[in-house]
C-alpha cells in the first residue's frame, strides 16, 4: 500500500506541478495491481487483501469534492476543470491497474 502511495507522490513530482498528476496514479496503480499479484502468487491469498486498501489511497475523492465545491460556489469554469482532472486521474488509476495485472498475471483466472 505504502509503496503505491510513495509511487504516486514520486510520479506526480516528476510529470507535473500537481502533486496528484495523472502519470503519478498510473505509476502507483501499475506498481499496485503488479505487487498485489506477486503476493497472491507467493502468499497463497488474494491479492485484494493488498490491493483494496492501496486503492482506497489513491481514488482522488479530494479532487472530486472541489469540484462539486467550486459549482456550489457558482465557478463553473474552475468546477469543470477540476471535474475533467478528476475524469482523468479515474481513468489513469483504471489504466495502471490493468496494465499491473498485465504485467504479473493473476494467480488463477476467475
Amino acid at each position: 500500500v505504502a509503496v503505491g502511495y510513495l509511487a504516486t507522490r514520486w510520479g506526480g513530482a516528476i510529470a507535473g506541478s500537481l502533486p496528484a498528476a495523472p502519470v503519478g496514479v498510473f505509476l502507483g496503480g501499475l506498481l499496485l495491481a503488479a505487487l498485489a499479484n506477486v503476493f497472491a502468487r507467493f502468499v497463497h491469498r488474494p491479492g485484494a487483501v493488498v490491493r483494496e486498501p492501496g486503492i482506497l489511497l489513491l481514488v482522488p475523492g479530494s479532487v472530486g469534492f472541489r469540484s462539486v465545491s467550486f459549482l456550489l460556489e457558482r465557478d463553473t469554469t474552475l468546477s469543470m476543470d477540476t471535474g475533467l482532472l478528476l475524469i482523468t486521474l479515474l481513468v489513469s488509476l483504471v489504466a495502471g491497474l490493468m496494465f499491473g495485472d498485465l504485467l504479473v498475471s493473476p494467480r488463477r483466472s476467475l
